[in-house]
């Protein structure tokens, strides 16, 4: 990205927008962190002809960042986006993805990071630097970061279940930015392929436990970190989302399933207390 250089500021704001000395001072510095030239052309704003053509040209083996068992993700090369193609049944290849583009999206698309779709369900996403969990290179890094990281996830699950969405549980669809220090959940599924209640306190804390390079000093800090989050929430009168007793029961007997067992019998008194709040 390059900034405008000030200098030239007259040839680029037209002299009817300066209406006195008195604003001239603001909007220099409105300028100064706003205006930015764009260094190169933005994938979404070629043509239908463009698009497809990057699409193909990137599906290669060095560009695939993910596989699941309806579908592949590939790094569209030279852009800031992914795209997710579903697999044909039939074939080695995908299913027709070239019959439809569309950049009406939804709430729930967004909630997947869909920046246009696709035919046949494929879509194109927006790239999320970092790893998922399964590739994490430094593990005992994600007990390091703070109540505000997990906090953040937490929500998003949250706003997800109240969209109707559900978070596919694993470690591969948690990613984790080293550099921003952030983790980001992927991979949502429509709420009503499914039966059983969403717990989002759980979800979370389970796909870290099945990430089994995580130590497990890291593992019993995570839990505590989401422990935390819990008693907040149940305390708040403003709640982001409302914790089930069944998520919290279910949160605790994960932790007796996955952690060591020296401190069960302190976590048993905190289960019981917290427990015993509901109703």
């Amino acid at each position: 990205m390059l900034k405008i250089n000030l200098s030239n500021i007259n040839n680029i704001v037209p002299k009817a927008r300066i209406i006195s000395n008195k604003f001239k001072t603001l909007l220099h510095s409105q300028l100064d962190q706003d205006i930015f030239v764009k260094s190169k052309k933005d994938l979404l704003q070629s043509s239908r002809e463009e698009i497809f053509k990057a699409i193909d040209t990137s599906i290669k083996d060095e560009n695939l960042i993910g596989e699941g068992s309806e579908a592949k993700v590939y790094k569209i090369q030279s852009s800031e986006y992914v795209v997710r193609l579903i697999k044909n049944e039939n074939t080695d290849g995908f299913v027709d993805y070239k019959n439809s583009l569309s950049f009406l999206i939804s709430s729930r698309d967004k909630i997947n990071h869909v920046v246009a779709k696709l035919g046949e369900g494929c879509s194109i996403m927006e790239y999320l630097p970092g790893e998922n969990l399964c590739k994490c290179k430094c593990p005992r890094e994600l007990a390091g970061l703070s109540k505000s990281v997990y906090y953040d996830l937490y929500k998003k699950i949250c706003y997800a279940k109240a969209n109707g969405m559900v978070f596919d549980v694993s470690p591969s669809n948690i990613i984790y930015d080293s550099d921003k220090k952030t983790l980001t959940p992927i991979d949502f599924i429509r709420k009503k392929r499914f039966t059983e209640e969403t717990l989002p306190l759980s979800d979370i804390f389970l796909s870290f436990s099945l990430y089994l390079l995580l130590p497990q000093q890291s593992l019993n800090k995570i839990f505590n970190i989401l422990l935390k989050i819990a008693k907040s929430e149940i305390n708040s009168k403003h709640p982001i989302h409302k914790i089930s007793k069944k998520d919290m029961t279910e949160f605790f007997r994960l932790y007796k399933t996955y952690c060591a067992t020296e401190f069960f019998q302190s976590i048993d008194k905190i289960e019981k207390e917290i427990l015993g709040k509901y109703k």
